[in-house]
């Protein structure tokens, strides 16, 4: 048995639909955007995650925290 359907409400609900991806996606690309800039000095020592490029000013890890960082 098929039901009715208002084609008025599938409408807002797709429109619903499409403005809530759109929002999380703007909220996703500003949390991409803001790291930009970080994980840019790998080396066998340690890792500057900082955005500062002071070389002075770096971040070690532990060799287990090293090697558990994603690769890019």
């Amino acid at each position: 048995m098929k039901k009715n359907v208002n084609p008025k409400k599938v409408m807002i609900k797709v429109r619903e639909q499409k403005m809530f991806n759109m929002m999380a996606m703007g909220s996703l690309y500003k949390a991409m955007e803001s790291e930009q800039g970080r994980y840019v000095s790998v080396d066998g020592e340690g890792c500057d995650m900082s955005n500062n490029p002071d070389p002075e000013d770096s971040m070690e890890f532990s060799p287990v925290q090293y090697h558990s960082a994603p690769s890019l």
